[in-house]
Order: C-alpha cells, then sequence, then structure tokens
C-alpha cells in the first residue's frame, strides 16, 4: 500500500537543493556537498539567487529555471521565514516530495506554523519527510540526500529514526564492526511521512534484511503495530527506545517534540511483543544486534559453546550467557572426545572451552568446527582477549574461514579496543565470512539471545494454538454493559460495592462474601451472618489509598474489636478525607490464604495505548519493585500464558514452600476475559482486582474497584480505543439460503483452527487446487496463519452449520489490502454446499466489509480453466483484466459502492 511519492522520497533518482551554497558551516553547504557526492543520483540542481555556479555545477536563480519536469526530492535549506515562499516557488515544478533540511534557529516545532508547511506540500501533491529531518541516504545506489557527510557502507540493514542525532551517532557507531546499511531515513518530527510507512517501505525492499528503528514517541500506535506486524513476517526488527529509567523526562522530550505523552514502558514492550519486534535499549546493543541479524543465521535453539583464551573472560561470557538466557550446555561425549584426542595432553574440554593464552588461530579454527558439529550446540562465541600469541591476526581470518562452513551463528568478541583497527581490517578481508563480530562477551551474548528470541518468534507464529481460548459470552457483555449504563445515568463514575461484585461475578470471578452497612449495629449483624473474622472498608468516592489512610481494619474476631475497629475507622475518614461522601462500611468475610500468593490483575488507560491488562503480585513490595507484566488487548490465549508466568510472583504460583501449584486454567482465562472487558467496553477507565487469590475451583477477589468515564459501551467496527486491532468476535449473522437452512457468520479467529483444518480436509482435490492454487495439502502451519489474520488490513469470516459442539465450517472468505484502495478476496465453500447461494452471499459481505474499510475496488485472482469461478465472476459484476497467455491466473476486478 505504498505510492509512488513515497518511493520517490526514500530513493530519488533526481535532487533539487533549494538554498544550496559554498558557504562553509551553512545548512545549504553540508547538504549540497552530500548531493554532488552521490553517485546514484541521475541528476541534481543548485538552487540560489547568489551563486550562478558552486564549484563546477550551474546554479539557478529560482525554481523555475531549473530544465526539468520532473523532481524527485527537494531539499529546502533555506531559513524558516523563507519555508513558506520556498514552497511557494516550488508549486510551478512541484515535487513528489520535500525534505526540511535542520533549521540554524533551531528545531521547527511550532505545531501551527508546522501545519501551514504541510497545507502548502499538500496543495502540490508532494509528501514532506520532516521537519528536523536530516534526510536519508541509500548507500546500496549512492544516494547520499542529507546533512550527514559520509557515506556509510552498503549492506543488509534498514535504518529509521525519529532522532536525527541519534541516526548519526548509530551509523558512526557502526563503523567498528564494518555495518553496512540497505537505507537510512530520519523521520523527524513526522509531519506527514511516518515511521510506520518507512518501515512498511523497507519490509518490502529485498536489499534490507533487518529493520532497526529508534523511536521517541508514537503518534498512532496502531500504524506503527500494523507495519512492525508486516515487516517483521519477513525479516527481523529491532527496535531502540530509551527504557523506564527516562520516567517523565520521556514524557516531557515527547510532549516538546511530538505533542504526545511517551507512554508506559511495559506497555511499549507488550505493544512490540504484540507485533514481533524485539527491544533494545542502547547504541551498544543496538550494533550488536544489527551484526547478529545482517548474519543471516539464526539459532536452532538457545545452547552456545563459548570459546576463549582465558577462564576469566570465558567466565565474562558465560554470566553474560546467563542473564541473557542463553544456556552453556555441556558438550556431547563425541565432541569431548575428539577435542581430547586432537590435544590429549590437556584437561579433558568443557564448556566454555578454555584454549590458554598461547593458543594459535589454527587452534581456534579448529576447536570452533569440532564445537559446532556438536548437534546439542547451537551457536558459539569466540572470547579473545589481547595476547601476544593469540593475536587476532591472523586469529579473525582462521575463525572466518571456519564460520564459513557453518550455518550456526558464530560471535567474536576481542575485548580491547585498541584491536578494533586491527579487527576492521580483516572484517574488509573476508566481507562474506558470515562471522559477527561484536566487542564485548556482554554484548554479544545479549545478541545471540536476541536470534534465539526471533527464532521463538518464528516458531510461535507457525504452531497451532494449543489450548482454546474462549470469551467472553454476548450475554456477559450485555450484563455488564447494563451495569455500566446504570452508573452513568446516576450521574456515577465508580461503581458501587454491590456493582463491583456483580461485574467480578460476571467476569467469572469469585467475590467474597460481603455486606455494606451504615452503622456498627447493622456491621455487627453482617458480621454474624457472614461468619467471623471480618474486615471492614469505608467505601466513598474519592478516596485514596484506603489502607494508607487507615480506612481497612482486617482479621476483626469479635463484636468489641469490630466495635474499636469502627470507632477508628470514622475518626481517620474525617482526619484523612474530610471532603469525602461516605457511602456506608462494608463488612467483608476474612478468607485464609498465603500471603506469598495475593495477586493483583486490572484493567488501567495508557496515554499513549489506550486499555491495558496488568498482571503481578499485590502489595507494597510489587509496588515498589514494579512486578508486573502488561498485554494489550486482543490478548491471545499464549500470551495469557506468557503474562501470567513473566512476574516474579509467579514463582510462588507453583509447588512452592509446600503449597501446592495453583489452576493456572483459571488465571489464563481471567486475563483473556479481562482482554474482552477491555475491547469491548471503550468507557471503562481502570478496574483493579487487589488481592486475588487463587482458590482450587477459581480466583477469590478480595478487594475491587471499577471507574468509568464519558465513552461508548460498544467498542465501534475498527475498535478505535485499542493500540491493536482485534477480530469482530462479538458480530453473529444469521444467513438464510435459498433452501431455506441457516448459516451462522462470524469472524474466524485462532480457536477455530480444527474447524478450519478438517473444513480444508473435506474439500475435493479440485476445489483445494482451485481455492489454494497448489495440489499440496496445506500444513498445519498454513492453517493457523489463516486463522490468524491482522484485522487492521485484512479480514476473515466463516459461515457455519450450527453453534454447538458438532459445528462445521460451510464456506469461508477472506479479504486483504492490495493497495490503499484496493482489496483482494478468495473464498471458498464445501463441495457438498455449492449451488445453494453461499458463495454469492459471502462475496457480498466481503465486499461490504472491504467498502466499509475504504476500499474502493475489489480484486480476485481465478485460476485459468476454473470456468465455474469466471461464470460466478461475470454475474457478479467483475470484469477480467487483460493477463499474459503464460500467467497461471486472470483478476477479475470490481469498483465498490455503497450498498
Amino acid at each position: 500500500m505504498l505510492s509512488s511519492k513515497l518511493s520517490a522520497a526514500l530513493s530519488p533518482r533526481s535532487v533539487a537543493v533549494i538554498g544550496a551554497s559554498s558557504n562553509p558551516g551553512s545548512r545549504g553547504y553540508y547538504v549540497w556537498r552530500s548531493v554532488t557526492l552521490s553517485t546514484g543520483l541521475e541528476r541534481l540542481w543548485a538552487v540560489n539567487p547568489k551563486y550562478r555556479f558552486i564549484g563546477e555545477r550551474p546554479c539557478f536563480a529560482d525554481i523555475s529555471k531549473i530544465p526539468t519536469d520532473r523532481i524527485d526530492l527537494a531539499i529546502l535549506c533555506v531559513g524558516r521565514k523563507h519555508l513558506p515562499a520556498a514552497l511557494r516557488q516550488l508549486a510551478g515544478k512541484p515535487p513528489e516530495a520535500v525534505l526540511f533540511a535542520p533549521q540554524e534557529e533551531g528545531p521547527l516545532s511550532d505545531r501551527f506554523e508546522i501545519e501551514e508547511l504541510l497545507e502548502s506540500a499538500r496543495a502540490m501533491g508532494a509528501r514532506l519527510i520532516g521537519p528536523n529531518s536530516i534526510g536519508i541516504l541509500n548507500p546500496a545506489k549512492g544516494i547520499n540526500a542529507s546533512f550527514w557527510p559520509r557515506m556509510p557502507l552498503p549492506g543488509g540493514v534498514a535504518l529509521i529514526t525519529q532522532s536525527a542525532m541519534v541516526a548519526t551517532g548509530l551509523m558512526d557507531h557502526a563503523e567498528e564492526s564494518r555495518l553496512g546499511f540497505a537505507g537510512i531515513i530520519n523521520t523527524g518530527l513526522e509531519a506527514d511521512i511516518s515511521m510506520a510507512e518507512c518501515i512498511e517501505w523497507f519490509s518490502s525492499n529485498a536489499a534490507a534484511r533487518v529493520i532497526a528503528i529508534e523511536v521517541e514517541a508514537l503518534r498512532n500506535p496502531r500504524a506503527f503495530a500494523c507495519a512492525l506486524r508486516k515487516a517483521s513476517q519477513t525479516k527481523p526488527v529491532i527496535v531502540l527506545r530509551a527504557g523506564p529509567g527516562s520516567g517523565y523526562a520521556a514524557d516531557r522530550l515527547a510532549a516538546g517534540r511530538f505533542g504526545t505523552d511517551a507512554g508506559d514502558d511495559k506497555a511499549f514492550d507488550a505493544l512490540l511483543a504484540a507485533s514481533g519486534a524485539l527491544r533494545v535499549r542502547t547504541y551498544e546493543e543496538f550494533c550488536a544486534a544489527a551484526a547478529a541479524f545482517s548474519s543471516g543465521t539464526l539459532p536452532a535453539g538457545r545452547s552456545a559453546a563459548i570459546i576463549a583464551n582465558d577462564s576469566g573472560v570465558a567466565a565474562l561470557a558465560a554470566d553474560a550467557a546467563d542473564s541473557a538466557g542463553i544456556i552453556i550446555r555441556g558438550l556431547s561425549n563425541r565432541t569431548i572426545q575428539a577435542l581430547h584426542k586432537t590435544h590429549p595432553e590437556e584437561h579433558i574440554p568443557v564448556n566454555p572451552v578454555v584454549l590458554g593464552a598461547s593458543a594459535p588461530g589454527e587452534r581456534f579454527a579448529e576447536t570452533l568446527g569440532m564445537v559446532l558439529d556438536d548437534a546439542g550446540i547451537h551457536g558459539a562465541a569466540v572470547v579473545i582477549g589481547p595476547s601476544p600469541v593469540s593475536t587476532l591476526d591472523p586469529t579473525l581470518s582462521e575463525i572466518a574461514r571456519a564460520a564459513m562452513k557453518t550455518y550456526k551463528p558464530v560471535f567474536v568478541s576481542w575485548i580491547s579496543s585498541r584491536s578494533t583497527p586491527v579487527v576492521r581490517r580483516q572484517l574488509a578481508a573476508f566481507p562474506d565470512s558470515r562471522i559477527i563480530p561484536v566487542r564485548t562477551p556482554e554484548l554479544a551474548m545479549r545478541a545471540f539471545g536476541l536470534l534465539a528470541e526471533r527464532e521463538d518468534i518464528i516458531r510461535e507464529r507457525r504452531s497451532p494454538p494449543q489450548h482454546g481460548r474462549g470469551f467472553l459470552k454476548k450475554e456477559e457483555l450485555e450484563r455488564i454493559r447494563t451495569l455500566f449504563e446504570h452508573v452513568l445515568h446516576s450521574g456515577r463514575h465508580v461503581l458501587g460495592p454491590r456493582e463491583v461484585r456483580e461485574l467480578v461475578s460476571t467476569l467469572g470471578l469469585q467475590p467474597v462474601p460481603a455486606k455494606l452497612t451504615m452503622s456498627l449495629a447493622q456491621a455487627i449483624d453482617a458480621a454474624k451472618e457472614i461468619g467471623w473474622p471480618v474486615a471492614i472498608k469505608a467505601v466513598s468516592e474519592g478516596l485514596g489509598s484506603r489502607s494508607a489512610s487507615g480506612l481497612v481494619f482486617l482479621s476483626i474476631s469479635g463484636p468489641d474489636e469490630l466495635a474499636q475497629a469502627w470507632e477508628k475507622l470514622t475518626a481517620n475518614l474525617e482526619v484523612f478525607s474530610p471532603l469525602a461522601r461516605p457511602e456506608g462500611v462494608l463488612v467483608e468475610k476474612m478468607a485464609s490464604h498465603s500471603l506469598e500468593r495475593e495477586l493483583r490483575l486490572s484493567i488501567k488507560l495508557d496515554a499513549v495505548l489506550g486499555p491495558v491488562v496488568e498482571f503481578g503480585g499485590a502489595g507494597l513490595a510489587s509496588s515498589l519493585y514494579d512486578d508486573r507484566a502488561v498485554g494489550l488487548p486482543p490478548i491471545s490465549r499464549l500470551a495469557a500464558e506468557r503474562l501470567a508466568q513473566t512476574p516474579k510472583a509467579a514463582i510462588a504460583l507453583g509447588d512452592y514452600r509446600g503449597l501446592p501449584e495453583i489452576n493456572w486454567e483459571t488465571l489464563f482465562n481471567a486475563i483473556c476475559r479481562l482482554s474482552d472487558l477491555a475491547a469491548a467496553v471503550p468507557a471503562l477507565r481502570e478496574l483493579r482486582l487487589e488481592p486475588v487469590v487463587p482458590v482450587p475451583d477459581g480466583l477469590l477477589v478480595l478487594d475491587a474497584e471499577a471507574a468509568l468515564y464519558d465513552a461508548p459501551l460498544a467498542a465501534d467496527r475498527n475498535f478505535s480505543h485499542l493500540a491493536l486491532q482485534p477480530a469482530q468476535w462479538e458480530l453473529l449473522r444469521t444467513i438464510e439460503l435459498r433452501s431455506g437452512r441457516t448459516l451462522s457468520l462470524r469472524a474466524l479467529i485462532e480457536d477455530d483452527f480444527p474447524l478450519l483444518k478438517a473444513f480444508i480436509q473435506e474439500l475435493s482435490e479440485t476445489s483445494r487446487y482451485y481455492r489454494f492454487h497448489t495440489n499440496a495439502a496445506l500444513s498445519d502451519e498454513r492453517i493457523a496463519e489463516l486463522c490468524r489474520p491482522d484485522w487492521s488490513r485484512s479480514g476473515a469470516w466463516v459461515l457455519v452449520e450450527s453453534t454447538d459442539e458438532n459445528a462445521r465450517i460451510a464456506a469461508c472468505g477472506r479479504w486483504s489490502a492490495l493497495s490503499e484502495l484496493e482489496a483482494e478476496f478468495g473464498i471458498c465453500v464445501r463441495d457438498d454446499m455449492h449451488r445453494l447461494g453461499i458463495a454469492r452471499k459471502l462475496l457480498h459481505w466481503l465486499e461490504s466489509e472491504a467498502f466499509l474499510e475504504g476500499f474502493h475496488k475489489m480484486t480476485g485472482y481465478v485460476l485459468r480453466g476454473n470456468e465455474p469461478m469466471e461464470s460466478f465472476m461475470r454475474s457478479s459484476g467483475y470484469e477480467a483484466a487483460p493477463a499474459p497467455a503464460v500467467s497461471p491466473t486472470v483478476a477479475w476486478s470490481k469498483t465498490l459502492r455503497d450498498t
């Protein structure tokens, strides 16, 4: 879905520099120098009324004098006050794209000023890069349309940054390991061309083997996540962003530059995890990860071997491996015997393999080859400390030759920065060696961990779902919406105790027995009815932490203790919350449980990413150490498992200190149901369940709070309040066939894997060939992929014969985006359901869905010889496009209209 204008902006063939200069130190001087040194530009022009020539090249007084009708990229190197006039001049010969060079007066950040410039660019049909962008570089094509004077090496890394200095810093840092780039784009403030568009552009660029991104803030999280997901399907994506230590400083920076918050760091991590991207936090990590992925190798597992010339550096590498989740497992007996046979005079080798300070390069290469032949070893890290014998020249060349014989990743670390020039020379001599040069073993192991994580992502995406997820039922959601509507209509935004208990019960959780009381006498009667011991809690709108204010009293065993607690509670309410409007005192049954298993489940509203689901330990300790995991709705069953097992508090949920393992299914289901609630009801501002205690038959909620705000009680069709778009899982339509039979139309979801697999297996060979264009049976991996469409750019629907456990899919259909205005569709009907009008009804539904998503053209690709489908296309208003005789398919298209 990329326009030619975007391609012209990111890979221009002709460039005009407005404000080019021969005055050293000016912005026009630096940009013009970079452009003139480009070997890949077909045409370039300088524009400045002060010059007739700049060097040997002619300089034009204004844009109208340029002898061309087409300019791919115009770079404006004029002062801020001259930008509007320069854009007006460009309107006479409008370029495909405009780049604002960095301003000498400081960053261009005034929102109204930027909007005026953007409107001028749009009026002439041009795309805008920046403002505050240093430009673009395409080393493979020899194009440097930027402020940066040095052309990086060509290679496989596509770099996209919001910060100009981060881009230059990364290019500078990458020289250490001779890291090459497929392209570099600094998006600046992203007034027009966004990072998401650049990610999508590089995802279809064959030269880019890995996409590396630096992010400060997100203006459109969904577009960003959608682009990440598409790119990560085919290549690794690395994201560099400041960590949680930046705190409020990150919010101030994001607000100052982009007009938005930075957002919660763990929520951002959840966005990356859902999109299949990998996170790094430093320049060094970025370069190590980029070098690792540029090698084109992935480990089959997390087991690594360490080969070093000293036990100290080997220990450092092993410690780093443990931190990165890499296993330093023992070598196989066969490998040990081979190593010992080669050097019988030494101790029996173990992993790490320490060769000694006098080991020559041949010894390193020989040992590396033997270790990599071990089936239990998935990669190796060679660590060479400074030694007069184990010199990097020629040791590195020997290792490079050995690494060329394996498909496993091989890292080389050299510890000393003084050895870096030698490494560069050696790497230049072996450009195809596939070794991964990373100076320190700590960074090498971190990069190894990212390689293994990428392999895990690929394996997870290809794996069929192992367990059903289930969703909140329609009647449960309606009950919750009715409850929330009552609260809002009564002029409140906070749920009362009874309403909270009803919400908890509807979510499938267990509230503790409780009763709201208005007097001490009522409280004593309630405690007797519920059973001692009890807890009492003040109930009122506007209260902060009730525990910190002395408004909660626990383990009350009798009437006298209750009277004392009541007196203290009412006194504390007057002191700490004098403006509160008390609604009463809640008397609750004290549930016996282990403090180690007090948990917290919540839905919170992130300023950038919308509602998020959090899970962690309850209480002060968990808050102090921020022991929580965060997920973005929609949360899959597998993501729920990962979320439940991430916090440190999860350790106590297994066999722990004599406690039996909890029923994990209840916890996984609770996380999924909270995800459904957050997705289905935008009006929910916050839900806090704390503490939550696992019990044999579920989860017991000891305390809960819920708050609403003025937003719809039902999500719109695109779930615009979420960062990630889920399936329309609530939508269920009944379709009546000509025969009078009825089918249920609903979205295809991940849980439908067994149904879809059975449907495909029931198809005849002819039907399967015509639909999937292959005679081969579809693999489980391919079927799992069909069950996981990206709903932000596609949709998948099924017609089901019944809604009980014996449901069968009668037909399935899918649409997906081909371009900005065109969508592709595919339909398959079970053989015994032909000629019932199913295909036409399903096609009409797909057309309606695509039109509502903004597509004006629908296209289907039909195999030649599929005469029934060709006839169906004609009768449905589709026309065949001319196609070469050698093409196996013919494109049939139709203009969509509002029906």
